[in-house]
């Protein structure tokens, strides 16, 4: 093959490779519940967007908490039957499936890769 011709496919190559970029949100989070104690540590294990989000919710009543990626925070006033859900972004109710809070350690991954 011809240099030029070799150039020329190698451009062309690094030009489609560009136009299907692709946009990566994900996180990874544990919630460490504390029932007896009504309480919850959230660790931010990684975040696309550098906080981890979580929302509490008891009956009527929600809480919602977030840290940033590496660090952890305490939530107290989550009492039996809390469920929650969590995210890159703070979660909103009526588009995410909480999950109940059970004593232990509970942990929250999601990822979405777009196409552009």
């Amino acid at each position: 093959m011809r240099p030029i011709a070799l150039l020329a496919a190698l451009a062309l190559a690094t030009a489609l490779t560009a136009c299907g970029k692709s946009e990566r949100s994900a996180v990874s989070l544990e919630v460490n519940g504390d029932i007896a104690n009504e309480s919850a540590t959230i660790t931010c294990k990684e975040s696309t967007t550098g906080t981890c989000h979580v929302l509490f919710q008891t009956g009527t009543t929600t809480k919602r908490a977030s840290a940033a990626a590496g660090a952890s925070t305490t939530v107290a006033g989550l009492p039996a039957g809390t469920s929650f859900c969590g995210g890159y972004t703070p979660p909103e109710l009526a588009s995410c499936k909480p999950i109940v809070l059970l004593s232990g350690h509970q942990v929250i991954r999601h990822e979405r890769t777009v196409r552009n």
